[in-house]
């Protein structure tokens, strides 16, 4: 059997090819990464040129940044592939999956031949796991595009009653430290982070899979040796290391989110749709699919581009990243219609 491959924001030159607007007039918003990254220094000839370094600092930084010192901890080559690969690691059975949500998780679990179910609410996923339905469960948190946020107490209450694995994604996960589950038993948890969305880093493709779990553990046996390029070790580890800046980047995400949503409050309520969810780095707006298409096309005619629903998702939406610029999206959006 053949599945089609998701599809996914930043793929900004399908709206190049298709609208004929050129790369440096776009606003690009169909991503949720970071618009302000971890500032990359330069780095040596050296760097290039040599194999990559033992990354004993960059999982030492990683186990001080996400506090988990006495747990299991692999770098992976962005989350993205240890999704891919992940469930690879399980004998065939059955997963839940969000049904709106990343789209690659059921996409790897389907290839590597599970059964696949989804499920719309935590009641139903719950419901799932009591019956005995599912075998391992699929939780994004906070989710993309729709910004929920499954709490530690419903995390705690699906791990009791699941036979198998929890994996939780959490690659948006860095502002909500409270939801973590890092704060769950790690025997049948394993938990994926990325640095590529909060430290804006999604071109050194670097994520880590945590949890004493023999699946994590046969995993980070495929990434080894060098699967990190040099710079990508060293721009990482510097960015783990660097709280100040951490703490200074959390703030003014924080601070640029409430700002972005108050202007997209005028939005929504010019189309009829309704803001769901808060990751700080991205907001999505769910309506009827009339309402959906227009603001999409109207953002097109100022060169805004967005993220919109998949074709078998239940419900309408459109996900819009923080940009880097709140001043110019406003002054985009007051031309519309103009």
């Amino acid at each position: 059997m053949t599945f089609t491959n998701p599809k996914h924001g930043g793929n900004l030159s399908e709206a190049i090819q298709v609208h004929g607007i050129p790369f440096e007039d776009w606003l690009d918003m169909s991503t949720g990464i970071s618009p302000w990254g971890y500032p990359v220094p330069s780095f040596t000839e050296q760097l290039w040129s040599q194999l990559p370094p033992p990354t004993e600092r960059l999982i030492h930084a990683a186990k001080t940044y996400y506090g988990v010192d006495d747990r299991f901890l692999a770098p992976t080559p962005g989350s993205q592939l240890a999704i891919r690969l992940l469930a690879d690691q399980f004998e065939c059975s059955s997963v839940a999956v969000p049904r709106i949500g990343y789209q690659e998780h059921a996409h790897a679990w389907r290839l590597a031949g599970h059964e696949v179910k989804f499920y719309n609410t935590i009641e139903q996923l719950l419901a799932y796991v009591s019956t005995n339905a599912v075998e391992h469960v699929v939780v994004i948190n906070p989710n993309n595009p729709t910004g929920d946020i499954v709490g530690l107490a419903e995390l705690q209450s699906v791990l009791d009653n699941t036979q198998g694995t929890l994996i939780v994604d959490e690659a948006f996960g860095d502002l909500f430290d409270d939801t973590s589950a890092l704060n769950l038993p790690a025997e049948k948890t394993i938990v994926l982070k990325s640095i590529g969305k909060f430290f804006g880093l999604a071109g050194a493709r670097v994520g880590f899979i945590i949890g004493n779990h023999n699946a994590a553990k046969r995993l980070a046996n495929l990434f080894e040796p060098w699967s990190l390029s040099g710079p990508s070790i060293a721009v990482s580890t510097l960015a783990l290391e660097d709280s100040n800046w951490q703490d200074s980047h959390r703030q003014s995400l924080k601070s640029q989110s409430e700002k972005f949503r108050n202007t997209l409050l005028r939005v929504s309520n010019s189309y009829d749709l309704e803001i769901k969810g808060n990751s700080h780095l991205f907001f999505t707006l769910f309506g009827m699919k009339k309402n959906v298409d227009r603001l999409h096309r109207d953002l097109v005619k100022v060169a805004i581009w967005t993220r919109r629903y998949n074709a078998d998702d239940p419900e309408y939406w459109l996900r819009m990243s923080l940009p880097n610029n709140i001043n110019e999206f406003n002054s985009r959006i007051d031309d519309i219609g103009h």
